[in-house]
């Protein structure tokens, strides 16, 4: 799996150097639309979920009245060969002028229980806690980042992923 740590560092480094910015499709929606500020720090989350631009499908949402002082969400949905993912990301400009940014990402992995997938895939990541008896995992990279692997039937599992992002610079005017 790629570290988050890696993007969320990423975020702050970048986001200042969104002057004219090559955003993709989903962030570039609300970019179009007014949403300015916070766009450079969503983006590179967009990207860490989705390496090719081209291939997801995408749903956005802001205010028409206000779309750089307002939230921007964009929904996201990829097809893998063994699934289906979809991604919820969100930002917004904070009392302080920075941005707040959210990652949702939920797969369903129909052909792997999660016990093998928790001694693969994430076999770094650190127990943090519990969820209506399914364990929240921390990436071992970034405490920003968590994972829920929950059951789906006999052979299946229901991987959700979350990511927060705190105080990053917007963009410069």
């Amino acid at each position: 799996m790629k570290s988050l740590g890696l993007v969320l560092a990423l975020c702050a480094v970048t986001s200042n150097a969104y002057a004219a910015p090559e955003l993709t499709r989903a962030v570039k929606q609300g970019y179009d639309a007014g949403f300015h500020d916070c766009a450079g720090a969503l983006d590179p989350l967009v990207k860490f979920v989705h390496d090719d631009d081209q291939i997801y499908a995408h749903f956005g949402r802001w205010s028409a009245e206000r779309p750089n002082e307002e939230t921007f969400s964009s929904l996201t949905s990829e097809t893998y060969a063994d699934g289906k993912g979809i991604a919820s990301f969100t930002a917004t400009k904070n009392a302080a002028g920075k941005c707040s940014i959210t990652m949702t990402q939920v797969i369903v992995v129909a052909d792997k229980i999660c016990a093998t997938l928790r001694t693969t895939v994430f076999k770094d990541w650190k127990d943090y806690g519990e969820l209506n008896g399914d364990k929240i995992y921390e990436d071992p990279t970034t405490p920003n980042a968590n994972l829920i692997l929950t059951p789906i039937g006999q052979t299946g599992c229901l991987l959700l992923k979350s990511v927060v992002g705190f105080g990053i610079e917007p963009a410069k005017k």
